[in-house]
């Protein structure tokens, strides 16, 4: 051994020891304690004040199974891994090793490291991984040989354990020496302790064993299943066999056997209701309530319950007096006053738990369906521990799982490959001391696995469509957890497999609160965690920004287009109040122009038939004074007055009166006249205008101062000059005519 100083390696010796070890191939160290191995010299250990060896036979031990790996696990407490054979502990106190191999449970022997974490040794093997509870909870025997077999039952006796297994009985000493009981070959259903006599069970019979030997006490009857002390005599056993029932007893040394009368069908249990009253179970025609002779040589009365049960297999027990019946996963009671069976609504939360057995302090269930978890009660059938080790989990025998008790601390499991051995004094003082709160292992959704720490978590909304916590106590397993859920939405509920599955949360803040339900309400510890989920992205606080600036761009445009709106509709109101107002000018100017017209048109109407009433006057007066101018006394005056006459029927002012209202009326009419038709003379136009104004030719003359014919004459020649056809009416021409 060399030790490092000043960059240089020097020979290094122990205090109070000059010797050297140069063959070194394995060392361990805890504070102030270092261990190595020498393959010479063996193992030692070394804490500052001395050099101590390993026991002799222990490093002599060591060297053959090849040493690999040594860890301390405490101060007191150190493991060796070897190469052949498994792994060896050593208490530094009591200098007590033991060796832990395949026979032990372990699935191999090569042992290619070690580590030490909460109590549990951690052992890489050459064909997987092993864990080694080190405060040595359970402790294994496991045959690799095959030659034990499936075992049905177990019993210590005499200081050794004796196994009853599918292929006959075996004991087993401290030394791990398992011994084959000779003419035991075959199935051994259980093992039974009658007046400190060992009695086995087997399926040729019932034998009692001392030591290794075996001898038979009841061999008539063929197989025997179970037995059973009758409660008015502790001398006489009751028998279960293939056959029926028998009562045995042994007087003198000898034993004494006879079949119970009338008892003929496979008994595979047997329950005592009273001392002269059993009940019995066949292995697959349910349940018999049968009343004995005080004898217990006939069975007087024998009735069968079979029929109420949906199965044919019923367990049958008598817990507190009670007769009770176990058939698919549900509990039945015997009502002895109406002589009937129905619901034992006391064990309904025993659904799916069978009952093993009953020891001082509490009982014992089993969970055949889910869990394959033992389950201890008080007397108050109160739950309070629960044993699922992973080690013993897939190795129970179905249906015969029992556990067997040794003393007060130790019981026994049975296994398909061996047996298991556990301390509950232990069990229950370390599940006090480690009574913690629950821890939570995992968060993720279906996508992301999120940090845990001990601050509040925020978790993006888009993975909280599915939360998944997975949770658990240290050092304990299976315990039964529930969880409260307080926030946006509250919920709470039990935990199944350590899993909480919690699906479409909304945004917000929220505490989960996990506690382990089976422990008293003052023993409960409670695990709370916060966590948070983020809004959507849609309504982060950026977002609620953009939506704010957006609303308002929104309100601003609203306004403005509002505004617009509103000055689009002020304005076509106002269009529409103009067009309104000038269709109401329009119309007024309009009345007004046709009062205006018909005041000119009547005027003119009336001017003209004034100078048409006053020229047919002149003319009358005219054709009256010509009549009378020869005989007339003075022709002068009377030619003077027809001169006056012509002159007032030709009267140009009259014609400029007319004229000046029919322009008011026609305007434009004359200039478009002459400038179509150049060629039309002043009494042409004065013709078109009476002709215009609706003036019939007898209405003309007088204006004209012509003649009817000399009126026609020249209507005719004016309908020459205007180019109008024949068919044309020459009125209703100069009428349209301005129209054109």
């Amino acid at each position: 051994m060399l030790e490092l100083r000043d960059k240089e390696f020097s020979p290094f010796y122990f205090k109070n020891s000059k010797q050297q070890f140069k063959s070194i191939n394995c060392t361990a160290s805890l504070k102030n304690m270092f261990f190595f191995f020498d393959s010479k010299n063996g193992g030692y250990i070394y804490n500052k004040k001395e050099l101590i060896p390993l026991p002799e036979k222990l490093s002599n031990l060591l060297k053959t199974a090849a040493i690999n790996k040594a860890i301390f696990t405490d101060q007191e407490n150190l493991y060796f891994g070897t190469i052949k054979n498994g792994i060896y502990t050593y208490n530094l106190k009591t200098n007590v090793y033991k060796n832990l191999s395949k026979k032990s449970g372990i699935y191999n022997n090569t042992v290619l490291g070690l580590k030490y974490g909460e109590g549990n040794l951690w052992a890489a093997l050459d064909n997987g991984i092993s864990k080694i509870d080190t405060k040595q909870l359970y402790s294994f025997y496991q045959d690799h040989t095959d030659a034990l077999g499936t075992v049905y039952d177990a019993a210590f006796f005499n200081d050794n354990y004796y196994l009853a297994s599918n292929t006959g009985i075996y004991s087993f000493n401290s030394n791990n020496e398992l011994i084959f009981i000779q003419g035991s070959e075959g199935q051994t259903w259980n093992l039974s302790i009658f007046n400190d006599l060992l009695i086995a069970n087997h399926n040729s019979g019932s034998y009692q064993i001392k030591d290794t030997l075996m001898s038979p006490i009841n061999l008539d009857a063929g197989g025997v299943f179970y037995n059973k002390k009758t409660p008015s005599n502790k001398n006489i056993l009751l028998e279960g066999t293939y056959t029926g029932i028998s009562v045995i007893k042994k007087e003198k040394k000898k034993w004494l056997h006879q079949g119970i009368e009338g008892i003929n069908f496979p008994v595979n249990k047997i329950l005592f209701e009273s001392d002269f009253i059993i009940w019995a179970t066949h292995p697959y025609k349910g349940v018999f309530r049968i009343h004995l002779n005080q004898e217990y040589t006939k069975a007087l009365k024998i009735k069968s319950f079979g029929a109420h049960f949906k199965q044919y297999k019923t367990n049958l027990h008598k817990i507190n007096d009670t007769i009770l019946f176990y058939n698919y996963q549900k509990w039945f009671q015997y009502f002895k006053e109406n002589d009937s069976i129905g619901n034992f609504l006391k064990f309904k939360k025993f659904t799916n738990k069978d009952y093993i057995s009953k020891e001082v302090g509490g009982s014992w269930f089993i969970d055949r369906k889910k869990t394959k978890e033992f389950i201890f009660t008080d007397n108050k059938f109160n739950e309070k521990l629960h044993l699922n080790p992973s080690e013993i989990k897939e190795r129970l025998v179905a249906g015969h799982e029992k556990i067997i008790k040794k003393n007060d601390s130790i019981r026994i499991i049975n296994l398909n490959d061996g047996i298991s051995i556990f301390n509950i004094k232990k069990l229950k003082t370390i599940f006090r001391k480690t009574n913690r709160a629950p821890l939570i292992d995992k968060i993720y959704s279906n996508t992301k696995h999120f940090p845990i720490n001990d601050t509040i978590i925020t978790i993006p909304f888009k993975y909280s469509k599915t939360l998944n916590f997975e949770i658990y106590t240290p050092n304990q397993q299976r315990i039964k957890h529930s969880y409260i859920l307080s926030g946006e939405i509250n919920q709470k509920n039990t935990i199944d497999n350590g899993k909480i599955k919690i699906q479409n949360l909304p945004y917000g803040n929220y505490l989960i609160s996990i506690t382990n339900i089976e422990h008293k309400e003052k023993d409960k510890k409670i695990k709370n965690f916060y966590f948070k989920i983020l809004p959507p992205w849609y309504l982060s606080y950026w977002m609620k920004l953009i939506y704010l600036l957006l609303l308002i761009i929104a309100i601003y445009t609203i306004s403005k287009i509002n505004k617009i709106k509103i000055r689009k509709q002020q304005i076509a109101l106002q269009q529409e109040f103009n067009r309104e107002t000038r269709k109401k000018i329009n119309k007024i100017e309009k009345e007004n122009l046709e009062k205006e017209i018909y005041s000119k048109k009547r005027e003119l109407t009336n001017t003209t038939a004034s100078i048409i009433k006053k020229n047919e006057i002149i003319v009358s007066l005219r054709g009256e004074l010509n009549r009378l101018l020869d005989v007339s006394p003075n022709q002068y005056r009377s030619k003077r007055i027809l001169d006056i006459s012509k002159d007032s029927i030709n009267n140009e002012k009259d014609w400029k009166m007319f004229e000046s209202n029919f322009n008011e009326l026609n305007e434009d009419f004359f200039k478009k006249l002459v400038t179509n038709y150049p060629k039309l003379t002043s009494k042409d136009l004065k013709l078109c205008a009476y002709i215009k104004t609706g003036l019939t030719s007898k209405e003309v003359a007088p204006l004209m101062g012509i003649s009817l014919r000399g009126v026609e004459l020249h209507r005719y020649r004016l309908r020459k000059k205007l180019n109008i056809q024949s068919n044309i009416n020459i009125t209703k021409f100069l009428q349209n005519f301005t129209k054109k």
